[in-house]
Parts: C-alpha cells; sequence; structure tokens
C-alpha cells in the first residue's frame, strides 16, 4: 500500500498498514524444532484466493542460517492449504549464509542468484558466508495452489531436522495481486494484470504462400491457450486482423479470415481479443490504421483488448501471362541474331534459355543477342512464379554454310611438280571456289577444281579455298601441303668399320614404301642376300680393305650411290696336342696359341673337379680329382676375331674287383675268390702276376681276416681286405603250428608235434621247451623235457599263448648250452592253458523303475555272456543278451530271478542273482481349492502304491496316503513330487490357480482439481465402484505419474483430503490414485495377486504472488511517479481528500503517473493475480 501526504509546503509523512509482515520477528530456530511465525490479516474485499483473480504472487524472507539442506519451511494459509518453500535435502555445518529472497508464483519470471536453480533446491553448492537475494519458485508446488480466504491467520512454519545447527529469522512477509482493504505495506510487486482479461492466445501456424484467388486463402485457424486462460466467451469476442505486411496498415478487422479477394502482397493474419462492451471504441480499418495504433489505445486502457502472441504471415504471388518475346525464326550458323522481350516489366525477374549449339550469347534486361552453329535451336523466355511458370519458346532454322570442305589431291607432292585438286562439296549455281596457294603458280581453274605447279624448293606450303555466292557466308578452309622428297637418301648405312674374315655383317636403312629400287655394290666383301632391298648382308673375304655402296629409284627420281668402307681382320688358329687315356690325376695340355693374344682355357664339360693352374698360357697343368672323360676348350682372340679348339682328355678308373666267394671245409677253412676287371691284362695280386681276371686264395682259417693288392700293366691299382667265419651245421627242425587250446579242469597235459627233421653235429642235444616270447625266442622257460608233453602247472600263465620249440645245441650235461654260437630254436608250436571264466556283477538288487542296468568286469577272452530269466511274475527283455552292459526292462514289477552263462574258448561256468522291481507311489484325485478372499488356495491328493512313510517335495513327511498342502498365494505355480520309504519318487505333479480377485479399486473424476496454497488442502471426489475383500484396505496415494502406473508416492492419504506438505511443490501439477490391497501393517501389500489401482486424477496447489506497492512518500508536487511490482497489476485509490481529483496515466502501469488536485493524504493500491491466489 502506498500513501502520499501533499501540503503546500514539503513535508514527508508515513503511513504504512503492515499488516502483511512478520509482526514477532526476529525468530531464533533452534535446530530439531518447528517453529511458526503468524499474520492476521483482514479487511481485504477480494477475499477469495483463486478467484478474482485473487492470490499469493510473493513470499519474502530474511533469514540467516548454518544448514539450509536440513530444513522444511512451510507457508499455510488460513483454510489450512499449504505450499513447501524449502525442502530438506541432506546434511551440513556451520555454513552461516543468509537469504534475502522472494518465492513468486509460477505465471511470473524466476530471477535466481547466478549459477541457481529457479525452483528452490536446498540440496545446491550453496556457499558458506554468502547473501543470496534471488527470486525462486517455491521447492514443492506453487503459489498459487493456496486456497481458501485471503482474511484470517497465515503461518509461516519453520522445522529443522538435525541437531547442532541453528538459524534466525528476521523478517518475511506476504504480496496478493489485489491487496484491497488490506493495504499491505509491499503490495505491488507481483507482474499481473487482473483489470483486463482480453487473450490474443498463440497461432502457432507456420507462414503461408498461395496464388491469388486460391481457396486456400480462406484460412481456418482456432487460436491455442497452452496456459489455460481463455477469456470468458460470454464477455469477449475474437476477430482477425488483416495487416498489409508491407505498409503496416491495417486492410481489415473481421471476424473471418478470408484472404481470397485480396491482392497479391505480403499480409499479416493476426487475432485479436477484445471485451464486447468495449467495441465501439475500437477505431475501423481507414487506409492508415496501423497495429501500433490500436496497441497504444490497449496500453491507454482506451478499451480492453489484446492481440495474438504470434501472427500468420501470409504471401499471395501474381499469376502471369506468357511474355511477348520477338525475334528471327531463321538464321545462318554463327551469325549474331537478336530477340526481344516486347512486353518486358523491370519488376518482373525472367529466365532466358536455349537449345542447340552456340558460339554467342549476351544480353540483360528485354534484349539478347545469340549465335548459333547448329540445331535443332530454340529460345525461351520464362517467369517463374509460385502460381507456376509461364513462357513463351521461338524455334530456330540454323541454315549452315558448308562446314565439311574437301581438298582432294596429292598435300605431299614432290619438288616442282604439277598436281590437279578437285574441291567437295561440288558447287552449286552461282556458287564457285576461290582458292589461294601460299607459294606456287595456279596454272588453271574451275568452279570446283584447280591445277597447281609447286615450287622446286622443299618446304610446307598450304592451299585454301572458300565457297562464295551461296545464301550465308561460307567459311575458309586450308590445308597444309609438304612439298618435298618423298625419301632421302641418309648418309649412314650402319656399316662395321672391322670384320673379321669369313664372318657376316649388314649394312642397312629404313625401309620406305617411296623407293622403287635399291642397288647395293660392293669391294673385298662376298653378298649372302638382301639386293634390291633396304638391308644387305655379306662376308669378309681378304684381310684388307672392303667397301658397301647403294643407290635408290624413287618416283622424285635416282639418288646415290652412298659409299662406306671397313677393315677385314684374320682369325686366330690354336691348336691343342691330343692325350692318351691315362690313370694320372696329374696332366700338361698344350697349344699352339699366340700367347700375345688374349687366350681363356675353359673345363666344358666332366664328372669332377679340376685345378688348372695358369688359365690364360699357352700351356697348362691341370690336377683331376676323379676318373672319367673330361672336356677342355681354348679361346684366342686377337681383339675383334677370336677362335677355338676342344679336348678330350680319359682320365682311367681304379681297377675293379668283384665281391669275393668263399668256401669252406669241413677244417674250417675257408679260400677267397674274386674277379679283376677295368685294367690293362696282365693283373698282378701281391706283384705277382696271375693268369686271365680270376684269382683263387690260398685256404684261410676261419675267423682270420685278409689283405690282396691288386694292378694291372698299366700301373693302375687296387686293394680287397676282409675276414669270414664258417657257418654252422646245427639245426632244430621244425615244429607242427597248429595251437593246442585246453581248459585245466578237463586235462593236465598237452602233447607237442615235431617233424623229425632236425640236424645235430657231434657235441649237440635236442630237448622240448615250454617258453612264451615270439615263436622261436627263448624269454620265460617254464619246463623241458625229451618227449614234448607238458602237464600244467600252477606256475603257467592262463589264457596266455605260450610256445613248445625243439632246441638244439652244444650239451652241457644234462640241459643245452644256451649260449652255443651254433644254437637253433625251431618256431614253437603255440599252446594255451585256459582258466575257468568268472564275472563280477554290478547291479542294483531294488529298483523303482521297471528297467535296469546289468554291468560288471570279466575277462576280455570271454567268447559268449548269456542272460537267462528263471523266475519271475512278468516278462524280461534283455537289450542285449550276449553282453554287457546290458538293460533288463520287465513287463510288470515284482521279484525276478535271473541266471547268466559265461564261457571261454575252453571252459565256461553259470552264475545265480535276483532283482526286486518296486511300485513307485503315483498321486491321484487332485483338487484345487482357493480361500474365502481369493488370495490362497490349497492343493490336495491321494497316495496309489508306494511304501509309507511318503516326503513330499524332500520336506513333509505323511504316514497315510492323504494330503493337503499349506496356503499357496493365487497366481503362484506349484510342483509336488513324492518319496516312498524305498526311495522311489511318484510323477511330478505341477499346476497353477488364479482366484477370482472381488477387488477393485474403483474410479476417480478424471477432471483436474486446484487449490491456492492458502486452503492447505484439495478435497478430492471420493472413489466409486471400489470392493474390498476382508483382507484389503484402500488408500489415496499422491504421486507423479499421470497415467495408472505410480510414480513417486509423496503422500498416502486414508481419506479423499489432500493436505499440503513440503514435498509437494507448488504450481506443479500432482496426481491421486486409489490403491486396494491386502493390509500389511496398516500399509497396501503391492504384491498382492489381487491388488488394483484406480486412474489418477491431476491437482495443483498454486502459490501466493508477492506485491510491492513501493516506499511512502510525502511530496509538495500535485504528480507522483510510481514505482510497483511486479508488472501486472492494476492501481486503485483507496482513500483520498474529501472532493479531491486524482488520475493515473496508465491503471495497469506499475511506473504510471499519479496526478491530484488537492493536498492530503492519498492510500494507493497496487494488486495482482495469478488466477487461483
Amino acid at each position: 500500500m502506498k500513501t502520499i501526504l501533499t501540503f503546500f509546503l514539503l513535508f514527508i509523512s508515513t503511513f504504512v498498514i503492515s499488516q502483511c509482515e512478520c509482526t514477532d520477528c526476529s525468530i531464533f530456530l533452534p535446530s530439531q524444532q518447528t517453529v511458526a511465525s503468524q499474520l492476521d490479516i483482514s479487511g481485504a474485499t477480494n477475499n477469495t484466493l483463486g478467484s478474482g483473480g485473487q492470490y499469493v504472487c510473493q513470499v519474502c524472507i530474511e533469514m540467516n542460517h548454518d544448514a539450509i539442506d536440513e530444513i522444511d519451511m512451510i507457508l499455510i494459509a488460513p483454510d489450512g492449504s499449504s505450499v513447501d518453500l524449502i525442502l530438506n535435502t541432506g546434511l551440513s555445518s556451520s555454513q552461516d549464509m543468509t537469504f534475502e529472497i522472494c518465492f513468486v508464483s509460477c505465471d511470473q519470471t524466476a530471477n535466481p542468484d547466478s549459477g541457481f536453480s529457479a525452483v528452490f533446491d536446498s540440496s545446491e553448492p550453496w556457499q558458506s558466508g554468502q547473501t543470496y537475494d534471488g527470486t525462486y519458485y517455491p521447492s514443492d508446488g506453487c503459489l498459487e495452489d493456496l486456497t481458501g480466504d485471503v482474511n484470517g491467520e497465515w503461518e509461516l512454519e519453520v522445522t529443522d531436522h538435525v541437531f547442532l545447527d541453528d538459524g534466525t529469522l528476521f523478517d518475511w512477509y506476504l504480496v496478493f495481486t489485489d491487496d484491497s482493504g488490506i493495504g499491505c505495506a509491499n503490495a505491488g510487486d507481483c507482474d499481473v494484470d487482473v483489470s483486463c482479461l482480453a487473450e490474443g492466445g498463440e497461432l502457432a501456424t507456420s507462414p503461408i504462400e498461395l496464388c491469388e484467388g486460391d481457396p486456400g486463402l480462406n484460412i481456418d485457424i482456432d487460436p491455442e491457450f497452452p496456459n489455460n486462460n481463455e477469456p470468458p466467451t460470454a464477455d469477449f469476442d475474437y476477430s482477425w486482423v488483416i495487416v498489409n505486411a508491407d505498409t503496416d496498415v491495417i486492410e481489415d478487422i473481421s471476424s473471418d479470415s478470408d484472404l481470397t479477394g485480396y491482392e497479391p502482397g505480403n499480409y499479416l493474419l493476426c487475432g485479436f481479443s477484445f471485451f464486447i462492451n468495449d467495441e465501439p471504441l475500437i477505431p475501423t480499418p481507414d487506409g492508415s490504421l496501423t497495429v501500433d495504433d490500436i496497441q497504444d489505445d490497449i496500453d491507454d486502457e482506451v478499451y480492453c483488448a489484446d492481440f495474438s502472441d504470434d501472427c500468420v504471415e501470409i504471401s499471395i504471388d501474381e499469376m502471369y501471362l506468357p511474355p511477348d518475346f520477338d525475334g528471327p525464326l531463321e538464321v545462318c550458323a554463327d551469325e549474331v541474331n537478336q530477340y526481344t522481350i516486347l512486353d518486358y516489366d523491370p519488376d518482373i525477374e525472367y529466365l532466358i534459355t536455349f537449345t542447340g549449339s552456340i558460339t554467342f550469347f549476351s544480353g540483360s534486361e528485354d534484349v539478347y543477342d545469340i549465335a548459333w552453329n547448329a540445331g535443332p535451336a530454340q529460345i525461351c523466355v520464362i517467369i517463374e512464379s509460385a502460381c507456376g511458370d509461364v513462357e513463351t519458346c521461338i524455334d530456330v532454322d540454323i541454315i549452315n554454310s558448308p562446314t565439311d570442305l574437301e581438298i582432294i589431291g596429292d598435300l605431299e607432292p614432290c619438288p616442282g611438280a604439277t598436281e590437279n585438286y578437285t574441291f567437295e562439296p561440288e558447287a552449286g549455281p552461282g556458287e564457285s571456289y576461290q582458292v589461294t596457294i601460299s607459294s606456287g603458280t595456279i596454272i588453271s581453274q574451275t568452279d570446283s577444281s584447280a591445277e597447281i605447279l609447286w615450287p622446286e624448293e622443299e618446304g610446307t606450303q598450304e592451299i585454301c579455298i572458300e565457297l562464295i555466292g551461296g545464301t550465308c557466308e561460307g567459311v575458309p578452309f586450308c590445308e597444309d601441303v609438304e612439298v618435298e622428297l618423298d625419301f632421302e637418301l641418309p648418309d649412314d648405312l650402319g656399316t662395321p668399320d672391322e670384320i673379321c674374315e669369313d664372318d657376316s655383317a649388314i649394312s642397312l636403312i629404313e625401309g620406305d614404301n617411296s623407293v622403287i629400287e635399291y642397288i647395293w655394290t660392293v669391294s673385298n666383301l662376298d653378298i649372302l642376300s638382301g639386293q634390291d632391298t633396304e638391308e644387305l648382308e655379306y662376308i669378309g673375304m681378304n684381310p684388307g680393305m672392303a667397301s658397301v655402296c647403294l643407290e635408290i629409284i624413287t618416283a622424285c627420281g635416282n639418288q646415290g650411290p652412298f659409299c662406306e668402307d671397313l677393315e677385314v681382320l684374320a682369325k686366330p688358329d690354336p691348336e691343342i696336342q691330343e692325350i692318351d687315356p691315362t690313370c694320372d690325376l696329374t696332366l700338361t695340355l698344350i697349344s699352339t696359341a699366340d700367347p700375345d693374344n688374349e687366350i681363356i682355357w675353359t673345363l666344358e664339360d666332366g664328372p669332377g673337379n679340376v685345378d688348372i693352374d695358369e688359365t690364360d698360357e699357352p700351356i697348362i697343368d691341370v690336377t683331376f680329382d676323379e676318373p672319367g672323360i673330361y672336356q677342355f676348350q681354348i679361346d684366342e682372340s686377337n681383339g675383334l676375331c677370336s677362335e677355338s679348339d676342344q679336348i678330350i682328355v680319359e682320365i682311367l678308373d681304379d681297377l675293379f674287383i668283384s665281391e669275393p666267394i668263399f668256401e669252406c671245409n669241413l677244417n674250417n677253412q675257408y679260400t677267397v675268390t674274386f674277379i679283376i676287371s677295368n685294367g690293362i691284362l696282365p693283373y698282378f695280386v701281391n706283384g705277382t702276376e696271375i693268369s686271365g681276371d680270376t684269382y683263387t686264395s690260398d685256404f684261410i682259417d676261419s675267423e682270420e681276416s685278409f689283405e690282396f693288392e691288386v694292378s694291372d700293366f698299366l700301373g693302375c691299382a687296387n686293394t680287397i681286405e676282409d675276414e669270414f667265419t664258417c657257418p654252422c651245421v646245427s639245426d632244430a627242425g621244425t615244429m607242427n603250428q597248429e595251437i593246442i587250446s585246453i581248459c585245466i579242469a578237463d586235462e593236465s597235459f598237452v602233447e607237442a608235434e615235431w617233424e623229425n627233421d632236425g640236424i645235430l653235429d657231434g657235441n649237440d642235444l635236442g630237448l622240448f621247451y615250454l617258453h612264451d616270447g615270439e615263436d622261436d625266442e627263448l624269454e620265460n622257460i617254464f619246463a623241458i623235457n625229451e618227449i614234448g608233453e607238458f602237464e600244467y602247472d600252477i606256475s603257467f600263465p592262463l589264457n596266455t599263448i605260450l610256445f613248445i620249440s625243439y632246441v638244439v645245441g652244444n650239451q652241457d650235461g644234462s640241459i643245452i648250452d644256451l649260449d652255443d654260437e651254433c644254437l637253433s630254436v625251431s618256431v614253437g608250436q603255440p599252446v594255451i592253458f585256459f582258466g575257468i571264466p568268472e564275472i563280477d556283477i554290478d547291479a542294483q538288487n531294488k529298483t523303482c523303475e521297471n528297467n535296469i542296468t546289468i554291468s560288471g568286469t570279466y575277462d576280455e577272452d570271454l567268447l559268449d555272456i548269456k542272460f537267462r530269466q528263471i523266475a519271475g511274475p512278468g516278462i524280461s527283455t534283455f537289450s542285449d543278451n550276449a553282453g554287457l552292459p546290458n538293460s533288463i526292462t520287465v513287463s510288470e514289477q515284482g521279484i525276478y530271478e535271473y541266471e547268466l552263462e559265461i564261457e571261454n574258448e575252453a571252459c565256461s561256468s553259470s552264475q545265480l542273482f535276483q532283482v526286486e522291481f518296486a511300485v513307485p507311489p503315483i498321486i491321484s484325485n487332485i483338487t484345487e481349492e482357493c480361500t474365502p478372499t481369493a488370495d490362497n488356495y490349497t492343493v490336495s491328493f491321494t497316495i496309489e502304491g508306494g511304501v509309507p512313510p511318503f516326503i513330499i517335495n524332500s520336506l513333509d513327511t505323511l504316514n497315510g496316503n492323504i494330503y493337503e498342502s499349506e496356503l499357496i498365494p493365487t497366481g503362484t505355480p506349484y510342483n509336488i513330487i513324492i518319496t516312498d520309504a524305498d526311495g522311489c519318487i511318484s510323477n511330478s505333479v505341477t499346476g497353477i490357480k488364479l482366484c477370482d480377485c472381488i477387488s477393485s479399486s474403483g474410479f476417480l473424476d478424471n477432471i483436474q482439481i486446484s487449490a491456492c496454497i492458502s486452503e492447505d488442502s484439495i478435497i478430492i471426489d471420493s472413489v466409486v465402484n471400489n470392493m474390498l475383500d476382508s483382507d484389503d484396505i484402500g488408500r489415496y496415494y499422491i504421486h507423479s505419474n499421470p497415467s495408472d502406473v505410480l510414480g513417486s508416492v509423496v503422500q498416502i492419504n486414508e481419506s479423499n483430503v489432500i493436505n499440503h506438505i513440503p514435498s509437494i511443490f507448488l504450481d506443479s501439477v500432482y496426481y491421486v490414485a486409489y490403491l486396494v490391497g491386502n493390509n500389511i501393517n496398516d500399509s497396501i501389500d503391492v504384491t498382492d495377486p489381487c491388488f488394483d489401482i484406480s486412474n489418477s486424477q491431476p491437482f495443483i496447489f498454486y502459490s501466493i504472488p508477492n506485491v510491492d506497492a513501493g516506499t511512502d512518500q510525502s511530496l509538495c508536487e500535485n504528480q507522483l511517479n510510481l514505482a510497483a511490482s511486479p508488472e501486472n497489476g492494476n492501481w486503485t485509490v483507496l482513500s483520498s481528500p474529501v472532493n479531491a481529483n486524482f488520475s493515473f496515466e496508465d491503471i495497469n502501469d506499475p511506473a504510471s503517473l499519479f496526478d491530484f488536485s488537492l493536498s492530503g493524504d492519498y492510500a494507493l493500491q497496487w494488486q495482482t493475480s495469478n488466477g487461483s491466489c
């Protein structure tokens, strides 16, 4: 509230009504306690929050605290509605922070301190020792959420939740949008205008571009009111303002938005809301009226109206006629012609296009020059428009002068030649060719030909022709004429400077078709080939000088002869002396080469390595590393000519001695016989000449060594040495190889069969041996006798192949010396001693199945395993009746007896065993029963078969055969398995029961409700059509999600009354849903299968606006500059001197001028509203 006191002399008088500001501050704020400060407000004429534009638009506090994040600060209206200004969010200590801040309504713009959120958040990084003075939205909800009356007790409640840190509340005050009757000291700080409810809304439509007259220009747009601020239709009407965007002049104010009759141009279509009673005050368009004019009237409160927040941009495009375009229809190629736009308009943009091959184009605006050299040709002028392009095109015929001229004749004539030339195409009537040449003489000419004499000098000339006398000017055509010899004899025949006698060489020039004849002549040379060609081959004859000459004939005449000289050189003649075959590995090779020439010896072929001492001398020494045939070559060169010679040298092999042949006598002596070859007779052994090539020695004792030196006539030698042992005569002979198998239970001996074919010397003894190992190797010996018959002994290995062999060797008493070098062992007869077969059965003697697997261990040499049922109530089926493991399946449960028969190659045995196939328990007669609440159900059944007691699911023990389960939650599956006393397991029973739920959460109204924070609570419509079972409770859940899925829950109530708490932010939409479910400690069990949740109803607690009318003043003038806040609001005069006249420059302007006629006290009020508070 603002009070103004005026006198004729200046003095200051203060009159403040402070019932909106704290009267009991400052207040200590102790830790872990709740402190409240109250205001009593009365006299409000606009008393209902949320009605008539009245609400709290600002709450300002001044406080200091050490831990801002540990407190809740709640503003409570007289009706109990509340808004959470600050919510506790954590712990801190010793921050010593000062807050001189205001909480503003959500319809205003908050200006928080730099770096902080607009919604006050106590968890943000507030700095110790700092002072904050920004404006904020409440932590939860809006000031507009407060409801009820303005008049009454208002309370600011502060709760500290943590010990130690405390604070001080220095001051706090409220600002209402309309403080009429209460005169709050700080009224006028709310930017709310309640005097005019006109609202143009938002059009939110993209720019429109259409052609003139288009039906789409009859525009249908509905304004949008996203802030739910559409003015009441009973008092306000809506029209459209059509503005010329180029001149800013209003064309029309109309109830419709039809621009189909408007001329091309740019327009703005703006929404216009106005108070119906003020319609006569609104001016009509007069050709100069602008939007600014109307806005000035609105700002001056001449009438109540409002433009839309945005206007639609509309472009109406003109529809053009095809342009009038003129120019020639027939032109010569490459001739520049002009085309003109006859109805040219400089305000229209024209596009010129053309087709055909052009050689020139130029022009602008209405005139264009163009030349073509080929068609088809066309030139067009186009006017592009959003309403469709229009064009005018001219088709042009191109008349071509002949450009493909051709000169037919010899363009490479000989010097001084006369040539005839013809020209194409042939000249037409009135046409002829104009001929020019760069040099020479035109002897004669017709319209299409000419005869020309070219100069005697070689060079490049030019002939040009031009067809004249036609419709279009001709284009000259020229050709270069090369006047030159058709071929010129070169001055280089490629002849070598030297040639060896009898060697060939060539002379040549590059061939050319212009040469008619080649004429070659030579001296001291013999032509081999190439006469009358471009290449001549010849050989040198006698040492000395020679020459090659060439003359040619072409169409231009004879040239030459041209000659070149060369020298014929003599060749060297090396010759190597022959060498006879030899055994020597070192030889001398002699040649006739001239030591002054270049000499090179090389080995051309041979089996081994050869060392040549000097390779560049006429006579050399060579050394061989092995016999064989070698080929050497000598090359001799005098610089140009070279010659070579070769020689074959044979180095004989050493004498060859054959493999020796040994002959023994009965005296244990032997002779050596061998054959000598590869040598020249006679041969010598140990220096003694022998007859022929075969040598036999005298007798040598067995095991004594020998050595013989052998040579031939040429001295080639070799040596043979060795030793020999005469062989033994002892032989054990042959045993029968048929295997003998015997069971030790049936017979006790075996008898081997010997073929009686052994050989014994005078010292030998023959015996039969029973042994193992390979068939003729004595490893372990088990028995020895003379007759070959062996009785089983326990030391004999069973089921193992043994051998009976006949053994011959030197007698050592009554046995044989097994170390005798001539010991002989026959290949033994195989024999096996088989033991009685055994098997170790591994099998259960009792099973709950109708099958069982029999396994076991047994000897690997078993030949047969057989099972046989001896007794039992049913029939047994064997999976494998001849092996293990073996599966036995019975046709019915009971006790069965079986016999197992086994045998090996020689013995057999049997074994009896018994198996009980027990009957497992079976679950039958299964029933499922739901409880009356349908939350749970039970399962019961009967057990058939099996042996009690029974174990249910490995947990419960049952002695009888009837079972009922514990309670199972509805919708929960069950799985039951029974094990009897024998360990037999029943069939598995699985199921699930869904009991029909009777619980229902019902329905809530979907319409959003709201309240001002001053009302402290909101009452929603009670839930309808809900139903609870005997275990259920129902609760109202306040949460943050618009769907039937709960968001963040902030409050749970038993009733439909929603009290405002700090966690409900003001000016934010929340939702209430009704939940039904089982009661668990007075809370709803959300896991209850019959749990149900209703739809959610939205609601909002609005915050109270904050208003400041400025400071009280005293002045002498009759005019005052006011300064209120916020910006939106209206001024009223609460009291004034009697008979005083006064006026506001703008009743809605917080900075309006206030004029008055009389001195005295004036009480002024600035009032604002956020729509609810």
